[in-house]
């Protein structure tokens, strides 16, 4: 029987981890040791390198964006909220349970997740005032086609202001803007409320009236002073006044930020009507179609566009369980199209 003294345990037990943590180290590919945010070396494992909300803490029934980015991952999903693209946003509406779940899947079906938690303030807090929207005007509200206009905004308690085709903007501010589009300011308060104001613009088109009458020819000796052989041009100045285009559509349903989650995803659009309108293009967008993590038209292309419709509604099925967006305007009599209206956007959660 061989004795072990506690001078000898004190000993083997250091060579006896080191001898582990060498066969660990052989069993693991260089540059693949684990960390605690994936294995960093491993190009198939996911790995979040964001997830956060903002803003971070907001009243009930407020609104907050949640922001990520994942690396190395083929499958992103969001609890309450399903798939989403591997990086990007979403605005959430918070009730009384405010955490997200992020969860990634690399190649080899390994995941990793991350929790995000929005905080509410409570009837007893400090719960901010509900943001305003004290001006936000147009200046012309018509322009022709070329000419700019000039956007007014002023805000009150808010935390954040956007403008649609703009982007985000100074809380109070003004913005030369081309004309015949309806812009939406949309502001964002400290407790997440969101409130929206629209303003239509209009493009106006030049139209011919008619020319003047040729001027009289001047008389000598009761005869014309036309020299023989030469063509009298006289000036004929043509009268052009500007004409107001059609404006853009008030769109209807189904409302900005809507989420879907029925299969097939078939979707009906509606506006309302414009006078002296023949016809309506609608124009839908595709967020990912085109190029990942990109809406089509941000990249000069055009998911689809459908022309010669003779209601207000339309009814299509949407491509996939992503985020879209749509925006229609009216065309008169003579193929002049009017102003488009804002984008409204929509998702589909599969």
């Amino acid at each position: 029987m061989i004795n072990v003294t506690k001078r000898d345990r004190q000993i083997a037990f250091p060579a006896v981890v080191s001898i582990l943590m060498l066969l660990f180290c052989a069993c693991v590919p260089q540059g693949q040791m684990p960390t605690s945010g994936g294995w960093s070396g491993d190009s198939a494992y996911p790995v979040i390198e964001k997830f956060e909300a903002y803003p971070p803490k907001v009243t009930e029934g407020g609104t907050s964006t949640l922001h990520w980015r994942t690396r190395n991952a083929i499958s992103v999903t969001i609890s309450g909220i399903g798939e989403v693209p591997t990086s990007g946003s979403r605005e959430v509406t918070i009730g009384k349970e405010g955490t997200y779940v992020l969860t990634a899947a690399g190649r080899d079906g390994r995941t990793v997740s991350h929790e995000k938690n929005i905080g509410m303030y409570t009837i007893a807090g400090n719960i901010p005032k509900p943001p305003i929207i004290e001006k936000f005007e147009a200046h012309p509200p018509g322009a022709m086609a070329g000419d700019t206009i000039t956007l007014r905004w002023r805000t009150r308690n808010a935390l954040s202001a956007a403008i649609s085709g703009i982007g985000n903007v100074p809380l109070n501010g003004e913005r030369a803007v081309a004309p015949g589009i309806t812009y939406v300011l949309t502001v964002t308060g400290y407790g997440g409320q969101r409130i929206t104001a629209e303003r239509g613009t209009t493009v106006y088109q030049p139209q011919v009236i008619g020319e003047n009458p040729d001027p009289p020819l001047q008389l000598k000796d009761d005869k014309p002073a036309i020299i023989p052989g030469e063509i009298v041009r006289p000036n004929r100045p043509i009268r052009v006044i500007p004409i107001r285009a059609l404006p853009a559509p008030m769109l209807q349903s189904p409302p900005s930020g809507k989420r879907f989650s029925h299969y097939p995803r078939r979707t009906t659009l509606s506006w309302s009507a414009v006078q002296g309108a023949a016809a309506y293009t609608v124009e839908i967008d595709c967020y990912g179609c085109c190029r990942a993590n990109r809406w089509c038209t941000d990249i000069g292309r055009t998911h689809k566009m459908v022309k010669s419709i003779r209601s207000t509604t339309y009814t299509f099925n949407f491509v996939g369980a992503q985020p879209g967006r749509w925006r229609v305007w009216a065309v008169d009599q003579n193929g002049n199209p009017g102003g488009k209206s804002a984008w409204w956007t929509f998702s589909y959660t599969r």
